[in-house]
């Protein structure tokens, strides 16, 4: 009992401390500082640069701009590998986080950013509706990924199906980050306005898959009544 006293106190010491560094140092967490804070550690930079990607999405940093600066630090498909890595195990760390002793904590966090619908969908979240649900949420690259992997922690879905469903679902944004996060070291160019294009297609891809899917869900919930 009072080990875990301790870690709580260590937890919320942690919150605090990232809290305070987001309000301090998000004007300045952009790609190009995080290339700058990076690129000096010369061959540990891909070392530095996965761990950066695992802690820096769940206080600070939207993982987009971590993809970016993967990108043009270390180009699309090495960036893109490195960006993988950090995700998953940033992912992971968010999942367990939620049905650890932390588990209070997020649910509020939860409860605050998701909307009831939401809420009602994680309800029913290990199958493959929710696979689906949480594939199609990692494509959408305005949803916060913590966001993600805290409310699917706090779901039934079982480990196995979040990783796999997450990887899935976060290649497409993912990648098409890191390439526009590389043709950025060259604007103007035909490549950067192809990695733009990409990315709004992305975008309206993302936006007419989580349409369709809320219309078969609606669909569904008539026909259940």
């Amino acid at each position: 009992m009072k080990k875990d006293k301790i870690k709580l106190i260590i937890a919320f010491c942690a919150l605090g401390v990232c809290g305070l560094a987001y309000i301090k140092l998000m004007p300045y967490l952009t790609a190009e500082n995080i290339q700058k804070v990076i690129e000096p550690f010369g061959v540990w930079a891909p070392v530095i640069y996965v761990i950066a990607f695992i802690f820096l999405p769940i206080f600070i940093i939207p993982a987009s701009v971590m993809d970016m600066a993967g990108g043009l630090l270390f180009g699309l498909i090495k960036g893109g590998i490195l960006a993988i890595i950090g995700s998953l195990i940033n992912y992971t760390l968010c999942f367990f986080m939620a049905r650890s002793l932390l588990r209070d904590s997020v649910q509020r966090i939860v409860d605050e950013k998701l909307s009831e619908s939401w809420k009602h969908r994680l309800e029913h979240a290990d199958g493959k509706e929710g696979t689906l649900l949480l594939i199609i949420a990692r494509i959408i690259p305005v949803i916060p990924t913590t966001i993600i992997s805290y409310a699917f922690g706090l779901s039934a879905m079982s480990y196995k199906r979040f990783i796999l469903g997450s990887l899935i679902g976060v290649i497409p944004n993912l990648m098409a980050f890191t390439n526009l996060g590389e043709k950025a070291l060259t604007p103007g160019t035909p490549e950067f306005w192809i990695a733009v294009a990409l990315l709004i297609a992305l975008l309206i891809v993302s936006g007419i898959l989580w349409k369709s899917f809320l219309g078969k869900d609606k669909e569904r919930k008539e026909n259940n009544k």
